[in-house]
Protein backbone atom coordinates (compact mmCIF):
# COMPACT_ATOMS: atom_id res chain seq x y z
CA UNK A 1 0.00 0.00 0.00
CA UNK A 2 2.87 2.35 0.75
CA UNK A 3 4.33 1.59 -2.68
CA UNK A 4 0.99 2.47 -4.29
CA UNK A 5 0.95 5.85 -2.54
CA UNK A 6 4.58 6.62 -3.42
CA UNK A 7 4.23 5.63 -7.05
CA UNK A 8 0.96 7.54 -7.44
CA UNK A 9 2.76 10.78 -6.69
CA UNK A 10 5.76 9.96 -8.88
CA UNK A 11 3.80 9.34 -12.09
CA UNK A 12 1.03 11.89 -11.67
CA UNK A 13 2.79 14.42 -13.89
CA UNK A 14 2.67 11.82 -16.71
CA UNK A 15 -1.12 11.61 -16.47
CA UNK A 16 -0.99 8.20 -14.86
CA UNK A 17 -2.89 6.95 -11.82
CA UNK A 18 -1.78 4.17 -9.47
CA UNK A 19 -4.19 2.28 -7.24
CA UNK A 20 -4.16 -1.14 -5.63
CA UNK A 21 -6.81 -3.68 -4.75
CA UNK A 22 -6.67 -5.78 -1.57
CA UNK A 23 -8.85 -8.84 -1.97
CA UNK A 24 -10.53 -10.63 0.89
CA UNK A 25 -11.09 -14.36 0.99
CA UNK A 26 -11.68 -15.36 -2.65
CA UNK A 27 -12.74 -18.74 -4.01
CA UNK A 28 -9.57 -19.63 -5.94
CA UNK A 29 -7.20 -22.62 -5.84
CA UNK A 30 -5.16 -20.72 -3.20
CA UNK A 31 -8.08 -20.33 -0.80
CA UNK A 32 -7.61 -23.72 0.96
CA UNK A 33 -4.07 -22.67 1.98
CA UNK A 34 -5.35 -19.36 3.33
CA UNK A 35 -8.17 -21.20 5.11
CA UNK A 36 -5.69 -23.66 6.63
CA UNK A 37 -3.54 -20.82 7.99
CA UNK A 38 -6.53 -18.93 9.36
CA UNK A 39 -8.45 -21.95 10.59
CA UNK A 40 -11.40 -23.57 8.84
CA UNK A 41 -13.92 -22.73 11.56
CA UNK A 42 -12.72 -19.16 11.90
CA UNK A 43 -12.76 -18.59 8.12
CA UNK A 44 -16.29 -20.00 7.89
CA UNK A 45 -17.42 -17.63 10.64
CA UNK A 46 -15.80 -14.61 8.96
CA UNK A 47 -17.33 -15.49 5.57
CA UNK A 48 -20.71 -15.86 7.26
CA UNK A 49 -20.34 -12.31 8.62
CA UNK A 50 -20.04 -10.86 5.09
CA UNK A 51 -22.48 -13.27 3.49
CA UNK A 52 -20.28 -15.37 1.24
CA UNK A 53 -16.84 -16.09 -0.08
CA UNK A 54 -15.63 -13.66 -2.75
CA UNK A 55 -15.20 -14.67 -6.39
CA UNK A 56 -12.53 -13.72 -8.93
CA UNK A 57 -15.28 -11.85 -10.80
CA UNK A 58 -15.87 -9.66 -7.71
CA UNK A 59 -12.22 -8.59 -7.81
CA UNK A 60 -12.15 -8.23 -11.61
CA UNK A 61 -15.13 -5.86 -11.61
CA UNK A 62 -13.28 -3.44 -9.34
CA UNK A 63 -10.04 -3.66 -11.32
CA UNK A 64 -11.98 -3.03 -14.55
CA UNK A 65 -13.71 -0.02 -12.95
CA UNK A 66 -10.33 1.39 -11.88
CA UNK A 67 -8.95 0.87 -15.40
CA UNK A 68 -11.79 2.12 -17.61
CA UNK A 69 -14.59 3.38 -15.37
CA UNK A 70 -15.54 6.94 -14.51
CA UNK A 71 -12.97 7.20 -11.74
CA UNK A 72 -10.30 9.50 -13.14
CA UNK A 73 -10.00 11.33 -9.82
CA UNK A 74 -9.19 8.14 -7.87
CA UNK A 75 -5.45 7.98 -7.30
CA UNK A 76 -3.06 6.55 -4.72
CA UNK A 77 -5.55 4.42 -2.82
CA UNK A 78 -5.76 0.82 -1.78
CA UNK A 79 -9.29 -0.42 -2.28
CA UNK A 80 -10.29 -3.37 -0.08
CA UNK A 81 -12.53 -5.69 -2.07
CA UNK A 82 -13.56 -8.05 0.69
CA UNK A 83 -17.29 -7.67 1.13
CA UNK A 84 -16.72 -5.32 4.08
CA UNK A 85 -14.62 -7.78 6.09
CA UNK A 86 -11.76 -5.32 6.70
CA UNK A 87 -14.22 -2.69 7.92
CA UNK A 88 -15.87 -5.26 10.17
CA UNK A 89 -12.51 -6.16 11.67
CA UNK A 90 -11.67 -2.49 12.21
CA UNK A 91 -15.02 -1.59 13.76
CA UNK A 92 -15.50 -4.89 15.59
CA UNK A 93 -18.53 -6.59 14.05
CA UNK A 94 -16.26 -9.20 12.43
CA UNK A 95 -13.74 -9.54 15.22
CA UNK A 96 -11.97 -12.91 14.88
CA UNK A 97 -11.02 -12.70 18.58
CA UNK A 98 -14.72 -12.94 19.45
CA UNK A 99 -15.42 -16.02 17.39
CA UNK A 100 -18.17 -17.81 19.33
CA UNK A 101 -16.52 -21.24 19.30
CA UNK A 102 -13.10 -20.02 20.37
CA UNK A 103 -12.23 -19.04 23.94
CA UNK A 104 -11.47 -15.37 24.52
CA UNK A 105 -7.75 -14.66 24.28
CA UNK A 106 -5.97 -14.04 27.59
CA UNK A 107 -5.10 -10.49 28.53
CA UNK A 108 -1.39 -10.08 27.79
CA UNK A 109 0.98 -9.49 30.66
CA UNK A 110 3.21 -6.43 30.21
CA UNK A 111 6.77 -7.41 29.31
CA UNK A 112 8.37 -4.35 30.83
CA UNK A 113 7.95 -2.02 33.76
CA UNK A 114 8.02 1.72 33.44
CA UNK A 115 10.66 3.43 35.56
CA UNK A 116 9.21 5.01 38.65
CA UNK A 117 12.13 7.21 39.74
CA UNK A 118 11.45 10.94 39.83
CA UNK A 119 14.63 11.67 37.80
CA UNK A 120 13.20 9.70 34.89
CA UNK A 121 9.93 11.62 34.93
CA UNK A 122 11.75 14.97 35.28
CA UNK A 123 13.77 14.10 32.16
CA UNK A 124 10.61 13.15 30.24
CA UNK A 125 8.90 16.37 31.37
CA UNK A 126 11.91 18.45 30.34
CA UNK A 127 11.86 16.87 26.86
CA UNK A 128 8.14 17.51 26.52
CA UNK A 129 8.57 21.17 27.54
CA UNK A 130 11.49 21.60 25.12
CA UNK A 131 9.52 20.06 22.24
CA UNK A 132 6.48 22.21 23.01
CA UNK A 133 8.61 25.35 23.24
CA UNK A 134 10.25 24.58 19.89
CA UNK A 135 6.84 24.05 18.30
CA UNK A 136 5.52 27.35 19.72
CA UNK A 137 8.61 29.21 18.46
CA UNK A 138 8.21 27.67 14.99
CA UNK A 139 4.51 28.50 14.96
CA UNK A 140 5.24 32.11 15.90
CA UNK A 141 7.93 32.35 13.23
CA UNK A 142 5.59 31.00 10.55
CA UNK A 143 2.72 33.20 11.72
CA UNK A 144 4.91 36.30 11.71
CA UNK A 145 6.54 35.65 8.34
CA UNK A 146 3.23 34.85 6.66
CA UNK A 147 1.26 37.71 8.15
CA UNK A 148 -0.53 39.99 5.66
CA UNK A 149 -0.46 43.67 6.69
CA UNK A 150 -3.69 45.12 7.98
CA UNK A 151 -4.05 47.33 4.90
CA UNK A 152 -4.54 44.14 2.84
CA UNK A 153 -1.54 44.73 0.58
CA UNK A 154 1.12 42.09 0.30
CA UNK A 155 4.55 43.00 1.64
CA UNK A 156 6.99 44.25 -0.96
Amino acid sequence: MSYTKQLAGQVLDRGMRVNSVSPGPVDTPLFPYFEQDTGVEQMAWLNERVGRLGTPEDEAEVVAWLLVGDCGWVNGIDLPVDGGLSVGMTIGWANPKRLPSLPLPPIPTPRFRLPTGSAYWRAISARAVAATSAWVRADRLISTSCRVPENGNEPS
